[in-house]
């Protein structure tokens, strides 16, 4: 690994905030509507155009329902769910 020296400058701050969380899969969207949803001032950050991780820029599908292996018992629920619900909404999943 190369070292590389950067000399101190002024840097404008942009924005502060409680919380930062830096990814924008979907635990990161998660972990940053949590964090927010208990009144912290948050900044989520992503390096992509777009929150998701892998599940929207690898174009997955669906990875499991919202059911056991038997489709008897229901295992998906909090803030998963409640995305599913909302999207179902706008039509976004079937």
């Amino acid at each position: 690994m190369t070292d590389i020296y950067v000399p101190a400058q002024r840097v404008k701050v942009l924005d502060e905030a409680d919380v930062c969380v830096i990814g924008g899969s979907c635990t990161g969207v998660f972990a940053a509507v949590a964090a927010a949803r208990l009144g912290a001032k948050v900044i989520l950050v992503e390096r992509q155009n777009r929150f998701g991780g892998v599940a929207t820029l690898g174009l997955v599908g669906m990875w499991h329902s919202l059911f056991d292996s038997q489709e008897k018992e229901q295992i998906i629920a909090g803030l998963t769910l409640e995305m599913l619900e909302r999207m179902e909404k706008f039509g976004a999943v079937s």
